[in-house]
């Protein structure tokens, strides 16, 4: 039943960014910047952390240094506790951070660790071309989102 509800409300989502979309070419796009972002999350445990992974398709106007269409995989604590220096100290005694940039290397996805206020935080990305190349993205994303991580208890 869960699903069955998450589903129709998601199409019904869908149809509601079609209908904004639907009338905003209607009354012309001037003043408004159009942007879209399609993401899956999970929570994967490693040692005693939690960690979120946040996978999607990002299309935005292009810019400096910025494509119009990117896949991206974000990688963050869950934890609210402040952290010191931003490396978890478990996650680096099992050098899960650089086996984790790996593992995403391998699907095309390069980024970069950063200091967040709750830790460390990953930032991965594959830049693609055209709109083809973006749904080709859609099926690797949800292996990603499914199979196992480095060290990863689920």
């Amino acid at each position: 039943m869960w699903n069955s509800v998450k589903t129709a409300t998601r199409l019904a989502m869908l149809e509601d960014i079609a209908g904004v979309s639907r009338a905003m070419r209607r009354r012309g796009i001037r003043l408004w910047t159009p942007r879209a972002y399609f993401t899956m999350y999970r929570e994967i445990r490693v040692g005693n952390a939690r960690i979120g992974l946040t996978l999607g398709v990002h299309i935005a106007p292009p810019g400096p240094g910025f494509p119009r269409y990117r896949a991206i995989v974000g990688v963050h604590p869950t934890s609210r506790i402040k952290a010191r220096g931003g490396w978890h100290p478990t996650l680096l005694r099992m050098n899960w951070y650089e086996q984790c940039a790996r593992h995403l290397r391998r699907y095309g996805y390069r980024g970069a660790w950063y200091v967040g206020p709750y830790g460390r935080f990953g930032d991965f990305e594959r830049r693609v071309a055209t709109r083809a190349a973006l749904l080709s993205e859609l099926g690797p994303l949800e292996r990603l989102y499914s199979e196992p991580w480095p060290e990863s208890e689920g």
